[in-house]
Formats: C-alpha cells, structure tokens, sequence
C-alpha cells in the first residue's frame, strides 16, 4: 500500500483505526493498546494522519508517539472548528463531535442529521445541512448500570433476548435491551419535533451488538459504525485541497 491515510479515534475502552485509500477504507481495525496500531499499519505507507480523544493531553501524546515512528500524525484540535458549532453550545464541540458533523455531511449534505452514538453513553447530536451542531442530549445509560449493579450485565448481544427473562441474567439482558431501545424511540422522536425531516444514523461499536434485522430497525434510517473514522478522513481531504 501507498500513499494512505491513518484515522484513529481514541475511545474510553477501545481504539478505532481506519487506513483509508482516498474516500474508501482499505482496512478498519480496533487495538487497546498503542503499541498495536503497528501491528495493524504493517505494510502500508501512511502520508497523513489525525486522531481525535476527548482528553486532549492524551491525544497530544499518542500523536507524538505515532509521528515518531515515521507516521505523520496530528491530533485534531476542537479551537480550530469552533464555526461548527452555534455560539450557545460550543462547549459541546468535542474532538469526535467534529468529526461526526464531516462524516454525516459527506454522507447526508442535503438534511440535518440526526446522529445516536452508542457508546459508554448515548449521545444524540444535531447537525444541521449547514454543518453546525445544533445541540446535544446525553443518556449515561451504560454508567447508571455499572453504578446500579454488581455484575456486569451482558447486554446488547446479537441474539435478541426475549420480553421476560426465565433467570437473573436474562432479565437484565432484557431490560437492559429493551430499555435501551425505548429510550432511544422516545428520544429521537422530541427531537425529531425541532427538525421533523431530519435523517437518523446510528453510529458507534455498539451499533454492531444491536440486531438491527427486528422492529428496532425502525427506529434509525442509517446504520454508520465507522462514521467517525469517515469524518476524519474527509477533515484531511478537505485540508489537503
């Protein structure tokens, strides 16, 4: 490989990688310590790279651990995007948020676009067809279990559980599966009364866990999982025109 792009979206448990060859993604994959990313770069020839972590000293530190080993790569910096954003909610214009209003714009230009990020919370982000956000509604889902049980439920497994578990570890399955899908109903639906024509899109590793092939399907028009690592390749495009 030649001439490649490196996106890396630094996550709370996991790291995203995406070694894209112009628009397409030539290789995704996911490491948990730094010292992997090498491993999943072995062969290609990187000529630009951006990372985004919501902590920023963090980022800075990966970037400078990266471009030592010959890799240009920088981190994305929220100050240099505050345009994206309405004066009132800039405050919310993290690193991934910024990435996510260029992956739903390239994908979406025409709508406002609502994006549902699962991860350890679910975060609903309003971009409008401008590119600005236009605000944020955060559901700590995954937090309030961890606080509220002592075992780790297994949720969000590709086999669906069923309405009613028949033992401890099933009935939490099922609410915690349930529950979610119904908040996610519920919430998208008032937003849906600021901008009743925008376009849904799920995005985030957990939308891989989420069996997408029942009612639920319903609920969002698009299904993205790599849609930040698309935005980040579309930031480096733009800058290299």
């Amino acid at each position: 490989m030649a001439n490649m792009r490196l996106c890396i979206d630094i996550g709370s448990e996991y790291v995203k990688c995406a070694i894209f060859d112009g628009q397409q993604p030539a290789r995704i994959f996911r490491v948990k310590e730094i010292e992997d990313i090498k491993k999943g770069i072995d062969g290609a020839t990187i000529d630009h790279g951006l990372l985004i972590c919501n902590n920023p000293i963090k980022g800075k530190q990966w970037a400078q651990e990266i471009s030592s080993w010959n890799i240009p790569m920088k981190p994305l910096l929220p100050d240099n995007f505050l345009s994206s954003a309405d004066p009132d909610v800039k405050d919310l214009l993290l690193p991934d948020t910024i990435a996510k209003i260029y992956g739903a714009l390239t994908r979406y230009p025409m709508s406002d676009c609502l994006v549902v990020d699962f991860g350890t919370t679910v975060r609903y982000e309003l971009i409008s067809k401008e590119g600005r956000l236009l605000g944020r509604t955060t559901f700590p889902f995954f937090d309030i279990l961890s606080q509220a049980m002592s075992i780790e439920p297994l949720v969000l497994t590709q086999q669906i559980p069923p309405p009613l578990g028949r033992n401890l570890v099933e009935s939490m399955n099922s609410g915690c599966y349930y529950g979610l899908l119904g908040s996610v109903e519920r919430i998208i639906a008032e937003i849906r009364q600021v901008s009743p024509n925008m376009i849904t899109v799920a995005t985030g590793t957990l939308t891989e866990n989420i069996n997408w092939k029942n009612p639920s399907s319903e609920l969002v028009d698009h299904i993205h999982p790599y849609l930040v690592l698309e935005g980040l390749n579309q930031i480096i495009n733009e800058g290299l025109k």
